[in-house]
This record gives structure tokens, C-alpha cells and sequence, in this order.
């Protein structure tokens, strides 16, 4: 809750473990509940329909009218609790330091995690696109699934840059990486 990732959540059918798209049976308790405990109900249902879900200030106090939860939600907790489960980059080996020049005989960058990792994989290019983009192979992870490798091809006197993202890097328990992690790097002359 309060997250972008719903992938547990929605559109998880051919890879759930259990029960596939639980965030919409939730979503319709909710809507149910906001509605029992509307004395309008034509407006009741106005409401849900022309929620701004956009607007997360408008769907928390959808969320707290509903009186869906019993108990007071407590974002902050709920986001931190979150987050302390998300797995980090905590580093690249050998390093790569912006401002600091690589070496083109590197062939291999390794990425080390806080968490052992799930199969997914996703870096995307950098703000200057392809041109600078350095991966040309998948290694893949370690057998304690907390570091990843890919094969590099640099050439001298370059610029390069791509993006670690948490689109599909999760930890094994589903959990995104904490952010996204922009790298970028020059080489050598």
C-alpha cells in the first residue's frame, strides 16, 4: 500500500503463487465499504466512480472514508516497513566512479546487492541513449543470487551511461529495488 509496486497486486495471473490480481477483490471491498457506510448512496457511487485516482491525496481519503480499516492507517510506518524490505545496489565491481577513468580492457560489471535477487533483470539506457550504452551480454547472477554480471564492450575515450532500475529487479520475496540507480562513466584514452 502507498507503493508503485503492485506487481503481488495486479496483472500477476501467469506468475502468482497463490491468488493472482488480489488488488482488484480489495479494491472492491473498499468500494463496498465507502458505499455501506455512505447515508447518500447515488452520491456513494458518484464518488467512486469520478475518483481522481491520480490524485493520492483524493484516494487516501477515499480510502479513510470507507472505513475499510479499522485501525488509523499509519502511512509513514507502512512506507517505511516497505522500504526496509526493498533490496539496494550497494555496489559495482570494479567500481565505477563518475569522474574517474575505466580502463577498456574491463569485459565484465558486477552488481552487488543488499538481498539475494529474483530472476528479473532491467537496465535501460541512459539520458544519451544507445550511443552510450556499454552491455553487450548476460552473465547473470551469482549462486547466492546476490550479484549480477553483464559482459561490457568500451572503447577509448567514451562516455557511457545506462540505468539499474527497479522495474524488474526484485528481491526474491517480490520487492523492487529502493530506486533507481543512473551509472555513468568515461573511459580511458
Amino acid at each position: 500500500m502507498f507503493s508503485t509496486a503492485f506487481n503481488r497486486w495486479l496483472y500477476n495471473g501467469g506468475n502468482a503463487k497463490t491468488v493472482a490480481d488480489l488488488g482488484y477483490f480489495i479494491g472492491y471491498e473498499i468500494c463496498k465499504s465507502y458505499y455501506n457506510n455512505s447515508i447518500n448512496k447515488s452520491q456513494a457511487i458518484r464518488n467512486i466512480i469520478e475518483l481522481n485516482y491520480s490524485d493520492t491525496t483524493a484516494v487516501e481519503n477515499f480510502l479513510k472514508k470507507s472505513r475499510y480499516y479499522k485501525e488509523p492507517i499509519n502511512k509513514e510506518k507502512l512506507e517505511k516497513d516497505f522500504q526496509a524490505k526493498q533490496p539496494q545496489l550497494l555496489k559495482i565491481e570494479p567500481l565505477l566512479n563518475d569522474g574517474e577513468l575505466v580502463d577498456t580492457s574491463l569485459k565484465q560489471i558486477t552488481f552487488i546487492f543488499s538481498k539475494p535477487m529474483g530472476e528479473g533483470i532491467s537496465i535501460n539506457y541512459g539520458d544519451k541513449g544507445k550511443e552510450t550504452y556499454p552491455i553487450t551480454s548476460v552473465i547473470g547472477y551469482s549462486e547466492d543470487k546476490t550479484r549480477f554480471t553483464v559482459g561490457v564492450d568500451l572503447k577509448p575515450n567514451h562516455d557511457y551511461e545506462f540505468v539499474v532500475t527497479n522495474n524488474a529487479f526484485r528481491s526474491e520475496e517480490g520487492y523492487p529495488l529502493l530506486k533507481d540507480y543512473p551509472i555513468k562513466f568515461k573511459t580511458k584514452r
